[in-house]
C-alpha cells in the first residue's frame, strides 16, 4: 500500500471494506440538531474525498513543504514559533508521529494561507485544515527518514523518491 492509498483510507476513500457495527451494541441517537450538523460535516468530507479531496489535502500539505521539500525548514520554524515544536519534532524523528489539531495547525501556519488553499480546492476552511493536519505528519516523516532534516540536495532526493510518480 502506497502513501496515497494509506492517506485515502484515513479519509474513507480507500478500497478497504468497512466493518459493520456490532449488533449487540446500539449507538445512542443524537438530537435532531446534532444529526443535521453531523450530516452536513460528513457530507462535506465525503464529497471532498469522492472528488479527489485526499489529493487536494495532499497538494495543500505538499505546498507547505515546498517544491522538492525546499520549504520544509521554514515550515518547521513556523510550527515551532507557533508552539508546535514538540509535535513537529516527532514528525522529523524516527519514533511515532504526534497528531496536530486543525486549530493548532491553522494558528501556526496562518489562517490566510489555509483559507487560500481551501478556496483553491473548493472546500470549507475547517475541512482543509483537518485534511492538511492529517497529511502533514506523514509527509514530513517521509522527507526525514534518518530523524533529522537533511541538506537541500538530500531532501530533494527524498521528495522525488517518495512523492513523484
Amino acid at each position: 500500500m502506497g502513501f496515497m492509498d494509506w492517506f485515502r483510507s484515513l479519509l474513507g476513500g480507500g478500497n478497504a471494506p468497512k466493518a459493520s457495527p456490532p449488533a449487540e451494541a446500539p449507538k445512542p441517537q443524537p438530537s435532531t440538531a446534532q444529526s443535521a450538523a453531523g450530516a452536513g460535516a460528513t457530507a462535506a468530507v465525503a464529497g471532498t474525498a469522492s472528488t479527489g479531496g485526499a489529493d487536494a489535502f495532499m497538494d495543500a500539505a505538499m505546498a507547505l513543504v515546498g517544491s522538492g521539500g525546499s520549504g520544509l525548514p521554514a515550515l518547521l520554524e513556523k510550527l515551532r514559533a507557533g508552539g508546535l515544536g514538540e509535535v513537529a519534532d516527532t514528525w522529523v524523528g524516527t519514533g511515532d508521529n504526534m497528531p496536530v489539531s486543525s486549530q493548532g495547525l491553522t494558528a501556526a501556519v496562518g489562517a490566510d494561507q489555509l483559507s487560500a488553499m481551501a478556496a483553491k480546492a473548493g472546500v470549507p476552511e475547517d475541512v482543509m485544515a483537518s485534511g492538511v493536519a492529517k497529511a502533514l505528519p506523514g509527509i514530513v516523516d517521509k522527507l526525514t527518514p534518518e530523524g533529522f532534516v537533511p541538506d537541500a540536495a538530500t531532501l530533494a532526493r527524498h521528495f522525488t523518491a517518495q512523492f513523484k510518480k
